[in-house]
């Protein structure tokens, strides 16, 4: 296909995929995605916090998103309101998040290949007036099972059967305070993650075998804070940080010789975040945003050996240092196109430096290694978006050029993945308020 049929092709469905990493939020949608990542206030925001949920009630939004990389799934997020607004309940669903990327990161790579759970999160709000509250309730799960059959050359059968579970039952609770110059949001998140695996089949002495492998011990931690405060009635300032971290250690393997003590596995994100949001002509809302993230990979692995016995601890890390630069604007106007309500054009661009770094040591002697990389720089794809509302029903969707020449001739990208997964080149969301 031609790049000028591309163009075309895309006008008419109105939406190709953002490239962005948007890491101010956990879930994206058509809009985060047409600003490319910049940081303006958004429904999809209640994933981070849940407390926020109370901005954005009695809405209902769906979102297909494509991206080259599957599975990227869509997003449903539905809130309603309870005693005029006193209380809220909301969901968050088909989407991976925080939690679920640390979770399957960490467990093993045994469930990289799986598709992320589609499981819901349940949302609580409740405002108190100066003070709002929000607790996000989630049990995600994910697994497989198979059954193998082979013919033998005396005609038997074998069979082997495989199982695969992992769960992560978890909570997060946020709240926010209007502190009169400032505004507050803060969280916390635990969560305790489960897993196991079971194979059966022949031994090599005859008869069945079965081995079974579960968690020593294992917890998912998020903390995180923002605060925001008016510059002058021209700019709302705000700065954030958050940190996540998923820990797990496999029970230790008993053999009749010896015991095999399993690593302390640690994946953990730091984040710190700043950004400025100012109204330009009344109608057009203009953001810049600067964040600097670490994203560590840990193993703790411990041997003992020699007379008399003395133990080893090693460690090793791996990670990405990344400084991550957002700019977006947004443009809002009622009744002036066709017979639509209101017209929303923005764009964004990110630009990020990421630099892969590594670092092991021992507790014994002063062998290992500390090591930072050559940085990579990703390309800074401007993107564009519109949206359309009439009534109750908003219709958002995203473009992004630097997609329309990269891999212009792979048939890849217009692969369509099924209903919430839509085409590789799509990004579209519907939102009804009620």
């Amino acid at each position: 296909m031609s790049f000028t049929k591309k163009i075309k092709t895309l006008a008419v469905v109105l939406a190709v995929a953002a490239t962005a990493s948007a890491q101010f939020n956990g879930v994206d949608n058509a809009r985060t995605r047409a600003l490319n990542g910049a940081p303006l206030g958004d429904i999809s925001d209640i994933h981070s916090y849940p407390v926020l949920m109370m901005e954005y009630l009695n809405q209902a939004q769906i979102t297909w998103n494509g991206t080259d990389e599957a599975p990227a799934g869509g997003s449903i997020i539905a809130t309603k309101s309870l005693l005029d607004g006193m209380l809220g309940l909301g969901i968050i669903t088909n989407r991976m998040s925080m939690a679920d990327a640390r979770f399957q990161s960490t467990v093993g790579t045994e469930l990289s290949g799986i598709n992320p759970p589609v499981v819901p999160h349940i949302l609580i709000g409740a405002n108190l007036g100066m003070l709002k509250a929000g607790l996000d309730l989630f049990i995600e799960h994910n697994g497989y099972s198979a059954t193998v059959s082979t013919s033998n050359a005396d005609n038997s059968v074998s069979t082997n059967d495989t199982t695969n579970s992992a769960m992560l039952f978890g909570t997060r609770l946020s709240a926010n305070a209007d502190l009169g110059m400032m505004d507050l949001l803060v969280k916390f998140g635990i969560g305790f993650p489960s897993l196991n695996r079971k194979a059966t089949g022949p031994s090599a002495g005859g008869g069945i075998e079965t081995t079974e492998e579960k968690l020593k011990s294992g917890l998912y931690l998020e903390i995180g804070a923002e605060v925001s405060s008016n510059i002058a009635g021209i700019v709302d300032l705000t700065i954030g940080g958050g940190y996540t971290s998923m820990s797990h250690q496999l029970a230790d393997q008993v053999t009749p010789a010896s015991t095999t003590v399993r690593p302390v596995n640690t994946s953990s994100l730091l984040s710190i975040y700043l950004s400025a949001e100012a109204n330009v002509l009344e109608t057009v809302a203009a953001v810049v945003g600067y964040e600097i993230i670490n994203d560590v990979s840990k193993t703790l692995s411990s041997a003992t050996a020699g007379t008399p016995p003395v133990t080893t601890e090693t460690t090793a890390r791996s990670g990405t240092f990344i400084h991550a630069f957002f700019a977006g604007l947004e443009g809002s106007w009622d009744n002036v196109w066709w017979k639509f309500d209101n017209l929303k054009l923005r764009s964004g661009i990110n630009y990020t430096i990421a630099t892969p770094t590594s670092k092991t040591s021992n507790n014994q002697n002063s062998a290992g290694h500390e090591r930072s990389e050559f940085a990579t720089h990703a390309f800074a794809d401007p993107t564009i978006g519109i949206g359309v509302s009439k009534g109750l029903l908003t219709i958002d969707a995203a473009l992004n050029f630097g997609r329309l020449i990269e891999n212009e001739d792979s048939d890849v990208f217009w692969e369509n993945r099924g209903l919430l997964n839509g085409p590789t080149f799509g990004s579209v969301s519907a939102t009804f308020r009620f």
